[in-house]
């Protein structure tokens, strides 16, 4: 719903990784401010040229001026978040965590309520978040999962591009490449002759494709390097062959 820079006031193990990794791909500017020099240690290695992590001492000094598309309130002490809420009416969208009815004590967030024109509060989950805003209606705000899928998966129509016939028979051998499934796919369509199967291969191999672009494009490296190489095949599939053989009390051939 933006694309405007985003503001984290108190870092933490959920709300600095999600915020990270979700502005990643753009590389939308993020700005997280902390003032516990134990979560600052842990907030800053999520630092880039994207991404700023600073350490404070004094929440007043931190500027809350710029026209942040989201900004979100989570820090401590307890009486500072309605300090930050006072100073952030101008921003597009609030987002503020621990606003179950019960701990209005804590917090004090009836205090500054009315300085924003809309209000609405998720309590689903324990505990409550609330998201407010003086430029957009928020009252009546549902947010669905199929939402929230429908923006990052899967791709439309226009993205897969069908994987020419020339393409399919090459295999790519050599023992550093990536056995993949575009790979795998392609080794089977070249042992076929059934124009069918052929068909669905290559289609098969065009949505494998465009999801290897769409890891380039992201590259969370985690699932690049998830991607097994050749001689994990071989690993895998002898150590497979090998317990099949002993289940069965068969001689293992050499």
């Amino acid at each position: 719903m933006t694309n405007g820079p985003v503001l984290e006031l108190g870092t933490g193990l959920y709300s600095t990784t999600f915020l990270h990794w979700y502005c990643f791909s753009t590389k939308r500017k993020l700005v997280s401010y902390e003032n516990s020099r134990v979560w600052h240690k842990y907030a800053r290695k999520f630092r880039s040229d994207w991404h700023e992590v600073n350490y404070i001492r004094n929440w007043d000094d931190v500027d809350l001026t710029p026209q942040w598309s989201v900004a979100f309130v989570d820090h401590a002490p307890n009486e500072r978040r309605v300090e930050e809420l006072k100073r952030l009416t101008h921003a597009d969208y609030v987002v503020i965590h621990d606003t179950d009815r019960g701990q209005h004590y804590k917090y004090k967030y009836r205090k500054v309520e009315e300085l924003y024109k809309y209000r609405y509060r998720y309590s689903e989950l324990q505990p409550a978040t609330s998201v407010w805003s003086n430029k957009y209606d928020v009252t009546n705000l549902t947010i669905t999962l199929d939402e929230i899928r429908g923006t990052e998966l899967p791709p439309v129509k226009e993205d897969i591009v069908i994987v020419p016939e020339t393409e399919m028979v090459k295999t790519h051998p050599g023992k550093n490449r990536r056995y993949t499934i575009c790979r795998a796919l392609r080794e089977i369509y070249v042992k076929t002759e059934d124009q069918e199967i052929k068909n669905k291969l290559r289609y098969a191999c065009s949505l494998a494709e465009c999801m290897t672009g769409k890891i380039d494009r992201h590259d969370p490296t985690w699932l690049k390097n998830f991607y097994p190489r050749r001689t994990y095949y071989d690993e895998f599939m002898k150590k497979s062959q090998t317990r099949y053989y002993e289940l069965k009390g068969i001689r293992i051939p050499k």
